[in-house]
């Protein structure tokens, strides 16, 4: 009976990963797009003086993601996910980085987390019509939190032909370094190594103990 109450408790916390993301988790060669830094949703808490919203907005916003571009191996988002290779398309999100507001861009107060819901939303306003892959990869910016010298940042797999979002995480990273840009870049490094190191290993786990709870369950109906 304890076995099935956790296998039950196990079942609803995971049940919003589908079979299909499992092979994205276990296969090398699935083919994946990365779609970049959404800051469609994004705060700076604490901004200083010096750095306005305009400028942040105008250009800070494509230059982080053209920091990804340009030092891939640094920023190494395929070693992140073990993946043989994966292709970049950045230009979805640069088309909506460009339609963000600065003025709601700059805050004092930590944003509330984002829910399943507003990350659908949120990926559901992407143009995925020349994506050629079967999983997309964004990285959903919650805020850079200047007070916590932090960045707290979502990481959302979706399905390309349906926008359904398969997986999100909340990850985050510290800030550090010389400059407004490479202080805040390290906070996407720093994200991608703790990806690297353990948090893609442990979300692979769940993919696998949610297995073993389906197929208990299954077992379970036939009785």
């Amino acid at each position: 009976m304890k076995c099935l109450w956790i296998a039950f408790y196990l079942l609803i916390t995971y049940s919003s990963y589908g079979q299909d993301i499992r092979e994205f988790f276990t296969s090398l060669e699935v083919k994946v797009e990365f779609v970049g830094l959404d800051f469609t949703q994004a705060k700076i808490v604490g901004l200083s003086a010096k750095n306005t919203p305009d400028e942040i907005q105008v250009g800070y916003f494509r230059a982080w993601n053209d920091l990804l571009l340009k030092e891939r191996q640094k920023y190494d988002v395929k070693r992140a996910f073990m993946k043989r290779s994966i292709d970049y398309n950045f230009e979805i999100v640069h088309r909506l980085n460009k339609k963000i507001k600065p003025e709601n861009v700059r805050t004092d107060l930590s944003p509330q987390s984002f829910s399943a819901k507003k990350l659908q939303t949120v990926v559901n306003c992407y143009d995925t019509k020349e994506m050629k892959s079967e999983y997309g990869v964004s990285f959903i910016v919650h805020s850079f939190n200047q007070f916590r010298e932090r960045a707290y940042i979502y990481v959302v797999i979706f399905d390309v032909a349906t926008k359904e979002i398969l997986f999100s995480a909340q990850t985050s990273g510290d800030a550090g370094g010389f400059g407004f840009r490479n202080y805040w870049a390290r906070t996407i490094y720093n994200v991608l190594e703790n990806i690297r190191d353990y948090k893609f290993r442990k979300w692979k786990k769940e993919m696998e103990r949610q297995a073993l709870v389906e197929n208990l369950t299954q077992k379970n109906q036939k009785k």
